[in-house]
């Protein structure tokens, strides 16, 4: 009896494993999932030195828009520049780029109080989104779309 079990067991670990395999009960397989669509690849994030130049935008104002030049450079470290209003010229201070997001600070003189305005936007190709408020949300966050001048 001992050698006729020994003799099975041997047998059933000298089958090839192919057979084992085939001799297994199978699970019933799930329908493939259909694959989501593809979706669009972000844009590349913009490099400071594309941004160098020139945009002009018109911002809301008490007595209607405003017409707005915004002047970038780049000094091989961070973005910089300067914003132009009918009544001011402010400079660009603390530029960041990150991605595609620009953001800086700029100083204004207010009722003999400095007033810190922060300016977050979104770069592409010709234009840049931007928001703006004081530091102190004095006065509304403004949206102002900036547009490269040749």
């Amino acid at each position: 009896m001992r050698t006729v079990l020994c003799a099975v067991a041997l047998s059933v670990l000298l089958l090839p494993s192919d057979l084992i395999a085939q001799a297994r009960p199978t699970r019933p397989t799930r329908p493939a999932r259909p694959s989501a669509p593809a979706r669009p690849s972000a844009p590349a994030p913009a490099a400071p030195e594309t941004l160098v130049g020139i945009w002009e935008g018109d911002a809301p104002g008490k007595d209607g828009p405003q017409h707005i030049v915004m002047t970038l450079t780049y000094d091989g470290k961070r973005p910089g520049g300067s914003i132009l209003f009918p009544t001011a010229e402010l400079g660009i201070e603390e530029a960041t780029l990150s991605g595609r997001n620009l953001t800086f600070k700029t100083l204004r003189r207010v009722g003999g109080e400095v007033v810190i305005f922060n300016w977050t936007g979104i770069t592409s190709a010709d234009s840049i989104a931007f928001t703006y408020q004081d530091d102190f949300r004095l006065f509304p966050a403004l949206k102002i779309t900036f547009k490269r001048q040749p």
